[in-house]
């Protein structure tokens, strides 16, 4: 089935197949735009309660399955987003900033460190030229 027009990826169905490059892709249509040839596919993630976006060129791919959205995920529109939760999202990043810091942290501990044995290797090879 040819997925060059917009009844081949209708918001909310699920559709799988190949690229024109014969890449496979699969995934529930979250969006598609029509003038650009682009599909933005949503697929369950590795971790639960995550998801993948994939975005499709669908201009010479070849659309092998597709299951109509219906009840619910029929009534998706383009304006409907996702819910975001602030509270999950403030501590990802705040958990990010501290990564980031004790990484920063244990850098400057290391080069810290690799100078104040520099300098006691500097200090032990000098006694062991000074003739005693």
């Amino acid at each position: 089935m040819s997925s060059d027009d917009a009844s081949s990826f209708p918001i909310g169905a699920s559709v799988s197949g190949t690229t024109a490059s014969g890449d496979p892709f699969g995934g529930v249509v979250y969006s598609y735009d029509p003038r650009l040839h682009l599909c933005v596919l949503r697929a369950p993630g590795d971790i639960q309660n995550s998801h993948h976006v994939h975005v499709v060129r669908t201009k010479g791919a070849k659309v092998m399955h597709r299951v109509d959205a219906t009840g619910d995920a029929a009534r998706i529109t383009e304006e409907t987003l996702p819910a975001i939760d602030r509270g999950r999202q403030e501590r990802r990043f705040e958990a990010s900033v501290k990564a980031a810091q004790f990484v920063a942290g244990a850098f400057v501990v290391v080069v810290v460190v690799v100078v104040v044995l520099s300098k006691r290797i500097e200090i032990n090879s000098a006694r062991c030229l000074v003739p005693q």
